[in-house]
């Protein structure tokens, strides 16, 4: 019996996992795969991540991985408008492009050090007892299960507890798809991320996120409702994107597409509970995705912090009811909730269609401080 599960390995899991560890908690992280290990993604770090990375004790750590740093952006509406704007830095710090190979690494490999017990396991379904969650079932090498006092779930977009514990599925306008691409010798423009509204995306977009000097995460992503009904691949748009003649002649002969990976997202403006007895959803598992841009790293590391909060109270009440865990319920809907609900109501309504979200960008032109809805998600 272990104090404590955390299912999945990524940022909302090793956040957890590393606050619970440094506070003397005997933690069991789990997680299907080893690392290092990719994850489908579009690999933009936001500088609200970073800082949370120095508060866990991750300076040395940050600075030695040389994030590559992002300081404007350049956005691109269907007509063919460019708005480019600076991002300030905050306290110091930039947002980030980072592979996600490298950013969980970090993150997990922090969470070891901290005395997080980590071992790879298949979560399978959560263990109920009389309506509570009282650890996991799964495989590593045979089926067993481990039982906890609390488990928390990190265990992603399709995570396997959260499917077990939901009472309904969310709508398909609170979910999107996205596929990502790394690309390689290809122009980009230094420490700038590029979003492009097509006409065939909206009210989604084609990204490129640069990684290096010539070389740059390109991908797209649309609401999954809108997606559909289209009679195309998210491959064949990303080829249709890569294509244009504005992109084609910024790849040079050596230019390939590699390590295509598709995802799913959920939008964290679908109401559903997210604590349960025994149990709390963090990080993609509950939905935390902002629908707007569809990011959620930063989101995932701030549920992962809170959930870890909500614990150690729990545990240091013996108590781990759906009562004792409703602050995290509270604690996320103060944080987070307001900017889901807004780029829900942005993506649904002022970027709803190409004629509106050339307005949009047309207005960002001449009010730059519009931008600043769009620029403070990066």
């Amino acid at each position: 019996m272990h104090e404590i599960i955390v299912a999945g390995a990524g940022p909302a899991g090793s956040v957890a996992a590393t606050v619970l560890a440094q506070a003397g908690r005997d933690v069991l992280l789990l997680d299907r795969t080893g690392f290092p290990r990719d994850k489908a993604c579009g690999d933009a770090i936001a500088w609200g991540a970073v800082r949370l990375m120095l508060d866990l004790g991750m300076g040395e750590a940050v600075r030695a991985a040389g994030f590559y740093p992002i300081d404007a952006m350049r956005i691109i509406s269907p007509r063919g408008a460019v708005f480019e704007t600076a991002l300030p830095a905050h306290e110091g710090l930039t947002s980030c492009i980072v592979p996600r190979e490298t950013f969980d690494t970090l993150l997990w490999t922090h969470a070891c050090k901290s005395g997080a017990n980590f071992q790879i396991f298949q979560v399978q379904e959560p263990i109920l007892h009389n309506g509570r969650v009282v650890g996991v079932r799964g495989r590593n090498g045979h089926e067993r299960d481990i039982r906890a006092q609390l488990v928390i779930a990190a265990d992603g977009a399709t995570s396997v507890i959260a499917r077990a514990l939901r009472p309904d599925k969310a709508p398909d306008r609170h979910r999107a798809v996205a596929l990502r691409a790394y690309v390689n010798d290809l122009d980009v423009l230094d420490h700038m991320v590029e979003f492009h509204f097509t006409h065939d995306l909206i009210p989604g977009y084609a990204w490129i996120f640069p990684t290096g000097e010539r070389s740059a995460n390109v991908g797209v992503g649309m609401r999954l409702d809108l997606f559909r009904r289209k009679a195309r691949t998210l491959k064949q748009m990303l080829h249709d994107f890569l294509s244009r003649p504005a992109l084609a002649g910024r790849r040079h002969s050596q230019s390939q597409v590699q390590d295509v990976l598709a995802w799913q997202l959920n939008f964290g403006s679908y109401v559903f509970p997210r604590v349960y007895d025994g149990a709390l959803l963090t990080g993609d598992a509950g939905g935390f995705i902002n629908p707007l841009t569809g990011g959620g790293i930063h989101n995932a590391m701030i549920t992962g912090k809170l959930a870890a909060e909500v614990a150690l109270h729990a545990l240091a009440e013996g108590d781990t009811r759906r009562q004792v865990l409703a602050p995290f319920e509270a604690g996320w809907r103060e944080r987070l909730w307001p900017n889901l609900r807004l780029g829900y109501w942005l993506q649904r309504w002022l970027v709803s269609s190409p004629r509106l979200t050339d307005w949009v960008v047309t207005l960002m032109m001449r009010y730059p401080r519009l931008a600043q809805v769009f620029a403070s998600k990066l």
